[in-house]
């Protein structure tokens, strides 16, 4: 069985290709606990996996994902048949692809280069889920940037949807930059 619906569900998740044999690939993932302290996650993706070998390396995979996500690529991926796993694999990576366009970190940073605030540039990488601490001292930054005319209406609202459509809409925002 061909394993490349799995390098790619693993790179859509945000795993990163470290090494790359002949015969497999190896993939970390790294997730920051606190400023000083991380987790590595590695898993070896061979090229040619048996079924059992490729529902265990999708289970891997897809274990460092959050709960909520976990539970929606389950149901994608419960009852696996053979014929069916390049769609499954396809329909797991669009379901990835959707939770991370709705997450807290691609609004924040949405907001951010409205602004003309880089969030890699800050010091902030991709996390699917964001604590609320962290949050507030992006935003705190972002707004930070902000003309004061602009800062007073964006801090009485409190959705970030709602923050980035009067950022769009607004006419002289984009002039005063």
């Amino acid at each position: 069985m061909d394993s490349r619906g799995l390098h790619k569900v693993a790179q859509t998740i945000g795993w990163s290709k470290v090494n790359d044999e002949a015969d497999y690939s190896s993939y970390e993932y790294k997730r920051q606990i606190s400023p000083k302290e991380s987790v590595v996650n590695v898993v070896r993706i061979y090229n040619s996996v048996t079924l059992d070998e490729f529902l265990e390396t999708l289970y891997i995979i897809k274990n460092v994902l959050p709960k909520k996500l976990q539970r929606r690529v389950n149901k994608v991926t419960g009852n696996l048949k053979p014929e069916d796993i390049s769609g499954a694999l396809d329909a797991v990576c669009f379901a990835i692809e959707e939770y991370r366009s709705k997450c807290a970190y691609t609004k924040l940073c949405e907001y951010g280069m409205l602004v003309g605030v880089d969030l890699k540039e800050i010091g902030y990488g991709f996390q699917y889920e964001l604590p609320r601490k962290v949050e507030k001292q992006i935003l705190t930054q972002i707004e930070s940037k902000l003309p004061m005319k602009y800062a007073t209406e964006l801090a009485k609202m409190k959705k970030m949807d709602y923050k980035i459509g009067y950022l769009k809409t607004c006419k002289n925002f984009k002039e005063s930059e």
